[in-house]
């Protein structure tokens, strides 16, 4: 099939819209307790582990078996600590320059702590019964391990996985294999709030892929690209999408050629997977649309369909995640040129 996709060079994004009035949120309270769960662990007394592990159990609660069991793979228990202790004592040994690289690079995070409350009190305000976490905490764990997740109580941030795309531990065959590049240049600090607020839309909004046809997937991850752009309606564009500014543009320059891609190929209503999923996975670039072309296009297209809906109907956030995929599709009259 011919390759559509065009890059256009250029030295700034156009608006995916216009802009729109941002609600004043500034009267909002919203309080997060921000800790430092590897400031904590990395200075502990490896001579005392039982010790000082309770104390950690006392300050963090269940996110010391979280990050035990779940972020660090052992089989841990607060009562059975010493079955442990040398895998501890090995973590800590070496993952010693991990922590100082991100401590050196992570002096504070006061400025994404603000970022995300300030996402947390848009949230407040277009999803009020929503329960938001009352902590961010962060830690340090392995390098092929998660970057943001979410606990009963708390939003958790692996800073290991921010350190910027050159940093010297993602550059080993191991790391590289698990997260090529068009995944590791997003391990910036900027991604952090973005990340965050992704992370609680989809929990809000769980994912579910099984047997949907395209265009559902589309307008799914559209209502969610729509909320997201609410949220944090300063934060640039490109890092909403996770692609690159170049990679936006050329998505708006050629709006119309990628929907006429779903529409000839009569794409739409499929639900193969193995069809569709280079259209709705992450990856490098899009196979049909060519190499500058970003993956994941149907999170694009899915937006501005949705964007399109949104302006058409006086409708609320809860509105929109409530209304039926195929109506907001129909309703829409998506048609770009």
């Amino acid at each position: 099939m011919k390759k559509l996709f065009i890059l256009i060079s250029a030295f700034f994004i156009i608006s995916c819209s216009d802009q729109e009035k941002i609600p004043d949120v500034s009267n909002i309270q919203v309080s997060v307790n921000l800790m430092r769960f590897e400031q904590d662990f990395f200075s502990i007394d490896t001579n005392r582990i039982d010790d000082q592990m309770q104390e950690l159990f006392k300050k963090y609660g269940n996110f010391t078996s979280i990050y035990m069991n779940n972020i660090l793979g052992l089989t841990y228990h607060k009562d059975s600590i010493e079955a442990n202790e040398f895998a501890i004592k090995l973590f800590i040994k070496s993952y010693k320059n991990v922590f100082d690289s991100v401590q050196n690079k992570f002096t504070s995070i006061n400025k994404e702590k603000e970022e995300i409350e300030n996402g947390f009190k848009f949230l407040k305000h277009y999803f009020p019964n929503y329960l938001l976490p009352q902590n961010i905490i962060s830690f340090v764990g392995p390098v092929d391990g998660i970057g943001i997740g979410l606990t009963e109580n708390s939003l958790v941030i692996g800073l290991q996985m921010y350190m910027g795309k050159d940093f010297v531990f993602y550059q080993n065959d191991y790391i590289r294999s698990i997260y090529p590049e068009y995944k590791s240049n997003r391990f910036e600090r900027e991604y952090i709030a973005v990340n965050a607020i992704t992370t609680i839309i989809n929990d809000m909004y769980p994912e579910n892929l099984s047997g949907k046809a395209l265009i559902d997937i589309m307008i799914d991850e559209g209502k969610k690209m729509y909320i997201l752009k609410k949220v944090l309606p300063k934060t640039k564009q490109h890092l909403l999408y996770g692609y690159t500014e170049e990679q936006l543009e050329g998505c708006l320059n050629n709006e119309a050629n990628i929907w006429n891609l779903f529409i000839v190929n009569d794409l739409l209503f499929q639900n193969e997977y193995q069809i569709i999923k280079d259209f709705i996975n992450d990856g490098p670039k899009t196979q049909l649309l060519g190499d500058a072309s970003p993956g994941y296009i149907s999170k694009f297209i899915g937006y501005r369909i949705v964007e399109k809906w949104m302006k058409a109907n006086n409708k609320s956030l809860g509105d929109l995640l409530k209304t039926n995929n195929r109506a907001i599709y129909t309703e829409a009259k998506y048609k770009p040129k």
